[in-house]
């Protein structure tokens, strides 16, 4: 099975996306290896990701500072300078003012300028009369409008002023600098670097030391080390471009109003370490493991933590890399769209949560107008998104290893892709429930590959259409649910189905396991279209199954449009 994609009319495609072009269930292998080197808290193996930023190096792990020279804070400093040396070589063939010219560019893409770059007018653009139509259609409209305008300006800036841009530089600084901190944190535990009460400066910016008591910080910081207490930080990344937290007990409060708060980085490199503690994030938007042309890792050991942020959050990468590892506790994650698990163009996001009852919810104020009004657009919980046309996607993985959870999102998530990218879902252990609305819970949309996998479990799984294993134009959707008595609603085109060339598969292994759906297009389903047809499978293997479907049945075979099968044995 393979889909007439040439991937090279695109920049910024990572060499997985090209392959799976050619073998769609090679994303399943790939998954669970990306899976797999979140096994060891907080050690993360980046071989891998490494790799898809055509980082040839396969002694890595064998090469990285480890516990060796780091052993005071100024050492941990020089180790950060030479990472700033190399992260700021992806700008190496760049003037200083081409640079800037381009970090503009962004800062205005992502609604990030600072107060006095606002005062500079926006681009005129055509008047429409809000009080005949509604506001959110006006939006539409509009940016549909700019869009269409900005189409060959967008293309340049993509295949022409990036031509140069490296973003494999972000990933050798921040997986080297990575080790470095937790070589940090390592010699600090075991008293080679002994703590004292101090703030002051450096020429990275300020480093403060903080007590056992409750400790108030705010505004920026290189540096920040808290031995205990009930914490409040007031942080604000948004010009510190390195910043560095450790901070080892106590229910603290991470309170940010404004952009990049904790773990966040615009054109830099951010880690955060929290190890014991029933703490609550409170954050906006580019927050708790966000990366804007960066390198950022949110690090929770323990306690039963509250992460609410805004969108752009929660393991969220757009040029480079963002993770989320949360390893134990009742966690509760909230956030708006573009978050938990959420890439773009040259980008890697992973949010990984080890063990615990979880909740990831994500609560989008975008109204869906193109295909809906009452249904709002939540691309997130491990979705990844290109830029049509102009440049490739990113790989974005929610992995949860363990507990009862439950996912909630609408139209885009839970598992899914669009435009040369990837997004998975990995479950292992728990009784869990997938609720979402359409192009969700593993489905690949337009050019891309959408993948759930969960192991084990009593799960079910709800969604009205283009979900549960579908794939939707040239793109690939599959969902395998290994073992447990399962429960699958849709409407239509799902549960192993799609359309417009595409390979959609559905395999329920073990369990005694109820399929209810409104429409034929459903259990394994393609149809003819543009001269080629690809296929739909859907698959139930061991037990005693039930389906108030239009067709399926328990110990049967059905074929299902033009290259539809289903098969229950």
């Amino acid at each position: 099975i393979f889909f007439p994609v040439k991937t090279e009319k695109y920049p910024f495609v990572f060499p997985i996306i090209s392959q799976l072009f050619q073998s769609p269930l090679q994303q399943i292998k790939f998954n669970e290896k990306l899976a797999a080197d979140f096994n060891n808290f907080p050690v993360i193996d980046f071989t891998n990701i490494r790799r898809e930023f055509s980082i040839h190096d396969s002694n890595f792990m064998n090469s990285i500072i480890k516990s060796e020279e780091i052993k005071s804070i100024e050492d941990f400093i020089i180790e950060t300078k030479k990472a700033i040396a190399t992260f700021d070589s992806a700008f190496i063939d760049y003037s200083p003012e081409e640079r800037e010219d381009i970090l503009n560019c962004f800062r205005s893409r992502y609604d990030i300028l600072s107060s006095q770059q606002k005062h500079i007018p926006p681009p005129a653009t055509p008047h429409l009369k809000t009080n005949i139509i509604n506001h959110e259609l006006h939006n539409l409209i509009n940016s549909r409008l700019v869009e269409r305008r900005e189409y060959k300006k967008t293309d340049k800036f993509y295949k022409e002023d990036l031509s140069n841009f490296k973003p494999a530089y972000f990933i050798k600084a921040g997986s080297r600098l990575y080790y470095s901190y937790l070589t940090l944190i390592h010699q600090i535990k075991s008293g080679t670097i002994k703590l004292e009460t101090a703030d002051y400066m450096t020429e990275l910016g300020r480093i403060r030391i903080g007590s056992d008591d409750n400790d108030e910080y705010e505004g920026e910081y290189f540096l920040i080390i808290d031995p205990g207490g009930d914490d409040l930080y007031s942080l604000n990344n948004s010009e510190q471009r390195f910043s560095f937290l450790i901070d080892f007990r106590g229910d603290d409060l991470y309170l940010t109003p404004q952009n990049f708060g904790p773990a966040a980085a615009f054109n830099g490199i951010s880690f955060h370490y929290d190890e014991r503690g029933n703490d609550t994030y409170k954050c906006s938007r580019f927050s708790l493991g966000s990366s804007l042309l960066g390198f950022t890792a949110l690090l929770d050991l323990s306690g039963n933590d509250n992460y609410i942020s805004s969108e752009f959050s929660q393991a969220s990468a757009i040029f480079g890399f963002a993770a989320l590892w949360d390893k134990n506790g009742l966690d509760n994650y909230s956030s708006g769209m573009k978050s938990q698990g959420y890439s773009e163009t040259a980008a890697i996001a992973v949010l990984a949560d080890d063990q615990g009852n979880d909740i990831y919810t994500l609560v989008s104020k975008e109204v869906d107008l193109l295909r809906y009004g009452d249904h709002y657009n939540s691309m997130g919980q491990g979705f990844s998104i290109g830029e049509r046309d102009h440049a490739g996607g990113g790989i974005s993985l929610l992995l949860d290893k363990e507990g009862n959870d439950l996912y909630l999102s609408d139209i885009f998530g839970q598992g899914a892709a669009y435009w040369l990218a990837s997004g998975t879902i990995i479950d292992k252990k728990g009784n869990d429930t997938y609720s979402s609305y359409q192009y969700s819970i593993g489905s690949g949309v337009h050019l891309a590959f959408g993948t759930v996998l969960d192991y084990q479990g009593d799960d079910s799984y709800k969604a009205k259409g283009v979900s549960l294993g579908c794939g939707h134009d040239y793109a690939s959707g599959i969902l395998l649910d290994g073992e447990g008595d399962d429960s699958y609603l849709a409407e239509s085109l799902s549960i192993g189905s799609g359309n417009a060339n595409a390979f959609s598969l559905f395999i329920d292994f073990k369990g005694d396991d109820i399929y209810g759906t409104r429409q034929k297009s459903t259990l394994g389903f393609s149809d003819w279209r543009r001269d080629t047809g690809y296929i739909g499978i859907f698959i139930d293997g061991e037990g005693d199954d039930r389906y108030g479907t239009p067709h399926g049945a328990n110990k049967s075979i059905w074929y299902n449009g033009t290259w539809g099968n289903g098969i229950d044995y």
